[in-house]
């Protein structure tokens, strides 16, 4: 029976590190798409919508922090983590306050491409926001709250399930060519390679 919890757990950690390592290269790769000028690297089906910057860098947040708790380095998954919620909350700020604080367009480097189905330059969706947000707060929680019968860290499995119900829904679309999935700027516009990174790391968590 030991053994055979240790095969199960050896395989959990395998999986998240990996899901973790996805979510890093993409967000950095995508990253580089927006510093290099190759919108391929954030659009990859070439429809015009394109992971926003803010998402490439919350996106490889994400992985690191999950890299740091999964080898038990929680006092800087806690800081990375927050740093994740910060990216999501402060865009999510924006939208519900109508308050620009001319954040999004920090990091486009002046491209002029990527801003199909956007409100704002350099602002990622609705969906991508409230998932980071909940991403962001449950990598956090997860970091501080270790036993897995605390009330508050049941909120990791909670959040990382509707995050990946999001994530789920806008590659439903992408699938399925049922574009009112994923660009409907006002509420559902996400980039494909956003989805994926969101259904990653809320698997992973």
């Amino acid at each position: 029976m030991h053994a055979r919890s240790e095969s199960v757990l050896r395989r959990t950690r395998s999986t998240s590190i990996a899901l973790a390592a996805y979510a890093v290269i993409g967000g950095l790769s995508s990253f580089l798409g927006w510093a290099a000028d190759l919108p391929r690297l954030t659009d990859w089906l070439g429809g015009g919508i394109s992971i926003q910057p803010n998402a490439t860098i919350a996106a490889l947040s994400s992985g690191v922090t999950l890299l740091l708790l999964t080898f038990g380095h929680r006092y800087l998954a806690a800081l990375s983590g927050a740093l994740v919620a910060a990216i999501g909350g402060s865009t999510l700020f924006q939208y519900v306050s109508g308050i620009d604080l001319h954040i999004d367009t920090v990091l486009m480097f002046e491209r002029t491409w990527g801003r199909a189905g956007v409100l704002f330059p350099g602002r990622m969706g609705p969906p991508g926001t409230v998932s980071w947000t909940a991403i962001g707060l449950a990598l956090v929680i997860a970091s501080f709250w270790r036993s897995s019968g605390s009330r508050v860290r049941a909120l990791v499995p909670a959040l990382a399930s509707t995050t990946a119900a999001i994530s789920s829904l806008s590659l439903i679309g992408y699938l399925y060519g049922a574009d009112m999935l994923y660009t409907i700027p006002t509420s559902t516009v996400i980039a494909l390679p956003t989805s994926t990174f969101i259904l990653a790391v809320s698997v992973g968590l």
